[in-house]
Formats: C-alpha cells, sequence, structure tokens
C-alpha cells in the first residue's frame, strides 16, 4: 500500500513539474510574441512620424523661400 501511495504522489508532482513547466513556456511565448507586435507597430508608427516631419519640413522650406 505504501508503494503505490509513493507511486501516486510521485505521478502527482511530475504532472505538476509539466502544468508549471508549460505555463512557463507559454508565458515566455507570450511575452515574445507582445515583443514582436511591439517593435512592428512602433516600426510603423516611426515611420509615419518620419515622412510626416519630413513633409512638414519640406512645407516651411518651401514657405521660407516664398517669404524671403
Amino acid at each position: 500500500m505504501s508503494r503505490i501511495k509513493s507511486q501516486l504522489i510521485l505521478l502527482a508532482l511530475l504532472c505538476l513539474a509539466i502544468i508549471w513547466m508549460a505555463t512557463g513556456y507559454e508565458l515566455y511565448r507570450s511575452h515574445a510574441d507582445y515583443t514582436h507586435e511591439a517593435e512592428l507597430r512602433t516600426s510603423a508608427q516611426a515611420q509615419v512620424f518620419a515622412e510626416y516631419s519630413r513633409s512638414t519640413l519640406k512645407r516651411i522650406n518651401e514657405f521660407m523661400l516664398d517669404v524671403r
């Protein structure tokens, strides 16, 4: 009886370890996905801002040339 009980405890501990490992892996993968998505969004926003800034500076330059 004691042997079966110890085997059941070991099996339960093994199951818990597997569950925690799967949870850790899922958290790591989720974090990597969110980080990648944030990098893509930031890159796209930076590109839009750069184009807007370039356009604005070009218009200011043209205005200054006209005023001069």
